[in-house]
């Protein structure tokens, strides 16, 4: 019995993880994973094998063709759909200090944090991996080595019984590179003085406003409100506001959205979980919804291409974001602040909600500055926005020319992988705004 399709993925992980906090080092792991995983598709029925140890593959295909078999007797009996790609082959140098060496570093860094007397608490976290990842299927083989890592400090001040919280991070392809030279020290000072203004700053009006947001916080916004909203398989489940809706104008015409696992940020992949050579994808062309996010299964079903299957560790590859971003548009900062005249310029992301099947959304901003005659006013706390995904699209009247993408990871159907998210600076004509 043969499959009509199948294919195969080793995986070596090497991760390691340290975390210092008030000169205490708190945390220090390291650990090493090794899985394969084999994949074979039947008559519209997936039947999937996954070992910790180094399998006879061809013993293990078998067992997955079974599965296989047993699967697609409940299935939806689709054509998946075969894709031509030569062999590839990429290292990324992405080097790892000693491990003394990197806590000599973090203690430096969360040093630099402790700017005055009411900082009462610091906190530096690192963390790399090392991926080495193996794919093959029968007509072909590519093969990664990429070394991904990020560190975050935080630092909580604390003055006539009030208490406030401020932290930065940053993420990369590269290994110790990132927490070596100035930066981690300068974020470690920022970090430090956002905690003490926030002591004085006031509560945050209420109410409909016209808002600035930085570019995480645009980034934050387009990735959980519009990004999922394009990942195939939410919308072939009907859970995204967005289906039935290509081609169709669903923002301003300011607005262009693109994920791009080619670029070398935080969410980069040279292939993706199934074996496909990624390319950038348009997701809203000047307000036009133009595409969604596939793995070959949806792509098969919507007859489009594949590119966006990730999984984590050795669970399935599905539909998942990698760079998402909106593009930059023409004006600068300044003309966005005469823009809004009065309102609110929030920055930063503490979290928040979305719901992709209703299209609403609540995010907590880290700070908030008032906005009067287009300047910069005092700076306000526990600020949140909420609204509707399509209302606020279509709100968007300002694009900054300053793209900015953020590292971080995104979770998914129990599945963690590293994303980028990013925005230039935008003007949002009417945004509710309230304390959280």
């Amino acid at each position: 019995m043969q499959a009509d399709f199948y294919d195969v993925r080793r995986c070596e992980i090497e991760n390691r993880a340290f975390a210092i906090e008030d000169k205490k080092i708190e945390r220090v792991s390291s650990s090493f994973d090794h899985f394969t995983v084999v994949r074979a598709f039947l008559d519209g029925g997936w039947g999937i094998v996954s070992s910790s140890s180094d399998p006879d593959e061809e013993a293990v295909l078998k067992d997955a063709i079974k599965l296989a078999k047993l699967s697609s007797k409940r299935s939806k009996k689709i054509h998946l759909k075969r894709y031509e790609i030569k062999d590839f082959k990429q290292k990324i140098e992405g080097k790892l200090l000693r491990e003394e060496d990197e806590l000599s570093i973090l203690r430096e860094i969360e040093e630099s944090a402790k700017i005055d007397e009411r900082i009462k608490n610091t906190k530096v976290f690192f963390s790399s991996s090392r991926m080495k990842v193996l794919y093959k299927n029968d007509h072909h083989e590519e093969f990664y080595d990429l070394c991904r890592s990020g560190y975050s400090i935080s630092a909580i001040a604390k003055e006539d019984g009030e208490m406030q919280y401020g932290a930065e991070r940053e993420y990369g392809i590269k290994g110790s590179d990132i927490i070596e030279g100035d930066r981690p020290h300068i974020l470690a000072k920022k970090a430090a003085d956002m905690s003490i203004k926030l002591l004085k700053a006031s509560s945050p009006p209420s109410g409909k406003k016209r808002v600035i947001l930085d570019q995480e916080l645009g980034g934050v916004f387009i990735h959980e409100a519009v990004g999922h909203a394009t990942e195939a398989d939410i919308v072939l489940a009907g859970d995204s506001i967005l289906e039935g809706k290509m081609g169709k104008r669903i923002g301003s015409e300011m607005i262009n959205v693109y994920d791009d696992p080619t670029m070398m940020e935080y969410g980069y992949y040279p292939f993706d979980d199934e074996g496909i050579i990624p390319k950038r994808r348009t997701l809203i062309e000047d307000g036009v919804l133009k595409g969604y996010l596939h793995n070959r299964e949806t792509a098969s079903v919507l007859k489009k291409e594949p590119g966006n299957g990730r999984a984590d560790g050795d669970e399935v590859p599905i539909p998942r974001m990698s760079n998402t971003f909106i593009g930059d548009g023409d004006m600068k900062f300044e003309e966005l602040l005469e823009l809004v005249s009065d309102g609110v310029y929030l920055c930063g992301s503490r979290g928040g909600e979305v719901s992709t099947a209703e299209g609403l959304f609540h995010f907590n901003a880290t700070k908030g500055y008032i906005i009067r005659k287009g300047e910069i006013g005092e700076m306000v706390k526990d600020v949140s926005l909420s609204g509707n995904t399509l209302e606020t699209l279509k709100r968007i009247v300002g694009v900054g020319n300053d793209l900015k993408i953020n590292g971080g990871h995104c979770g998914k159907e129990g599945q963690t992988v590293p994303v980028g998210s990013g925005s230039p600076h935008l003007v949002i004509s009417s945004c509710l705004i309230g304390g959280e």
